[in-house]
């Protein structure tokens, strides 16, 4: 969950300023925030937080060959989730929190360029 507090702030600060259009991201969350006649900075933000909705991604941390670690799910945080492999060397990519998969966006053996968005998933709390 975002801190809606700090959020908020923001769109407060931004509504009663003069500037007219602000580009932001905020905690994995990218918000843009533009002004005009016939729309009230609640009716985007509002909308911004409807698109948002799609479960994160791990994005690769590096170049190379993707390769799942295992057939499971659900991992606990610093399990193994999958492998790059890049430059003949298998690249151990470890859970940073405990997470359930929700969907592969790359099959297995296939090439990643870094920062490709890889597994879809939902953070275990």
């Amino acid at each position: 969950m975002k801190d809606t507090k700090t959020i908020n702030e923001i769109i407060r600060i931004f509504d009663s300023s003069q500037v007219k259009t602000m580009d932001l991201e905020y905690d994995g969350l990218k918000i843009r925030l533009e002004k005009d006649k016939n729309t009230s900075i609640k009716q985007i933000y509002t909308e911004e937080q409807q698109t948002e909705q799609e479960d994160p991604v791990l994005k690769a941390p590096l170049a190379g060959v993707f390769h799942f670690s295992q057939e499971q799910t659900s991992y606990a945080k610093g399990e193994v989730v999958y492998h790059i492999e890049s430059m003949k060397t298998m690249n151990e990519v470890r859970a940073p929190f405990d997470l359930v998969i929700k969907e592969f966006l790359v099959e297995e053996g296939g090439l990643v360029e870094f920062n490709q968005p890889l597994i879809r998933y939902e953070a275990i709390v």
